[in-house]
């Protein structure tokens, strides 16, 4: 049974917003899956602080009845076709960044594998979109709806919607 995935989508290297284009056109393409819906490019600072080259992101919902596992598996194939090196360094600047935030209501922690992302209720640059995307959407661990998650966030530098 397919269900709904919120993946998030950052760049901050090359042609940012063509790279963004370019995974949801890749994502698009495939036939076990579908692009239902996309957030604005959101521009952002680096999370960690750093002096990298300020971000954009968005994100999309897809529906999909590929295992979460077998999905990961796909994202990492596209990040590494669109050139980030999958042995590169954690936070460092890439290309394309696609992350699985929430797949339905599922709760899962598998080594390489955290469903819902840990660290996405801490991000406006995830939230934001996803409220604007799937407003009454509710985070199966806090209960909270997208909506509430993304007005009760604190930021000392927030995203700012770049293209609607």
């Amino acid at each position: 049974m397919a269900e709904s995935v919120f993946i998030a989508l950052g760049s901050n290297l090359g042609d940012k917003e063509a790279n963004l284009k370019e995974a949801v056109r890749l994502l698009k393409e495939r036939d076990d899956l579908k692009v239902k819906g996309s957030s604005s490019i959101y521009l952002s600072k680096p999370f960690d602080g750093s002096d990298q080259p300020d971000y954009l992101n968005s994100l999309i919902e897809i529906e999909s009845s590929i295992e979460p596992v077998d999905l990961l598996r796909v994202l990492k194939e596209i990040e590494s076709d669109m050139g980030r090196d999958p042995d590169g360094e954690r936070w460092a600047s890439r290309v394309i960044d696609l992350d699985i935030i929430y797949y339905g209501n599922r709760v899962i922690s598998e080594e390489g594998l955290i469903i819902p992302h840990p660290q996405a209720t801490l991000r406006d640059f995830v939230m934001k979109p996803l409220s604007e995307i799937s407003p009454d959407f509710k985070d199966p661990l806090l209960e909270l709806t997208a909506r509430e998650l993304a007005v009760a966030l604190v930021s000392d530098s927030p995203c700012r919607v770049l293209k609607k």
